[in-house]
C-alpha cells in the first residue's frame, strides 16, 4: 500500500485484507454514477461460521470509520485499508477489536473520487468549485507513504 489506491483498486484492497475470522467485505452499495461502494467490518473472531453485526454491536460498541468523504482526501482510504490490514495480521492491533467493533467505508465518495483521480478530465483546483486543466495538476502520489505505529 505505498502508493494511493483508488477506484477498482479499492474493491481489490477489500478483498486481500478481508479474511476468514476478524475482517469482513462487503459491497454496501452503489454511487449515483452506479460505482460500488465497499464496506469492512474489523470484529473479534465469532465462534461460528456465522456472525451477525447486529449480536456484535450489542456486546461492545462499534465505531464508524468514513473515508474518502471528500474527493481529496486520498490518504484516508489507505488509511482505513491499512487498519483492516494490521488488525487482521498482527497481534498487537487485533487487541484493538477485542473492546471495539469498526466499521469502515473506506471509499465513500467513489464519484468524486473518479474526478480527482490522476488523468481525470475535471479536477478540483485550490479554491472550491474552481477547474484547473489537468495539465496543470500534479498527478504523481507515488510519494505518499502509509505510516504504521512503532
Amino acid at each position: 500500500m505505498d502508493r494511493n489506491i483508488h477506484g477498482d483498486q479499492v474493491i481489490e484492497w477489500c478483498g486481500r485484507v478481508a479474511g476468514p475470522d476478524t475482517v469482513a467485505a462487503w459491497i454496501e452499495g452503489e454511487s449515483y454514477q452506479g460505482r460500488p461502494i465497499p464496506a469492512l467490518s474489523l470484529h473479534s473472531a465469532s465462534p461460528g461460521r456465522v456472525w451477525s453485526p447486529v449480536k456484535l454491536s450489542i456486546l461492545k460498541p462499534t465505531a464508524l470509520i468514513v473515508a474518502r468523504h471528500h474527493a481529496n482526501e486520498i490518504s484516508s482510504t489507505n488509511s482505513a485499508l491499512q487498519l483492516a490490514h494490521l488488525v487482521g495480521t498482527d497481534a498487537e492491533w487485533a487487541e484493538l477489536i477485542e473492546h471495539l467493533n469498526i466499521v469502515a467505508i473506506p471509499y465513500e465518495n467513489a464519484d468524486g473520487a473518479a474526478l480527482f483521480m490522476p488523468g481525470s478530465q475535471r479536477r478540483q483546483g485550490p479554491k472550491h468549485g474552481s477547474i484547473i486543466p489537468p495539465a496543470t495538476m500534479r498527478s504523481d502520489t507515488s510519494s505518499a507513504r502509509i505510516f504504521t505505529p512503532g
